[in-house]
């Protein structure tokens, strides 16, 4: 092999390294959601329209997640 190529082997490993170095940087202060947010009885909960039309109906994240699975 020439000296061009290993160079262009190194430089290209170097950036790999690099740009996996930086994304995980960034992904460290990224803030994961805990299993507590998921659960049933979450307190995030929505005001949505029942069927009836009369009262607001309350569904928390995971109940909307569910549901909207469920549509094609």
């Amino acid at each position: 092999m020439s000296t061009g190529w290993i160079i262009a082997i190194i430089v290209v490993a170097l950036a790999i390294i690099l740009s996996n170095i930086m994304l995980l940087k960034q992904t460290a202060n990224q803030k994961m959601p805990s299993l507590k947010d998921l659960t049933p009885d979450s307190e995030e909960t929505s005001d949505v329209e029942s069927e009836s039309g009369s009262e607001p109906k309350k569904r928390n994240a995971h109940q909307m997640a569910k549901e909207n699975a469920e549509k094609p």
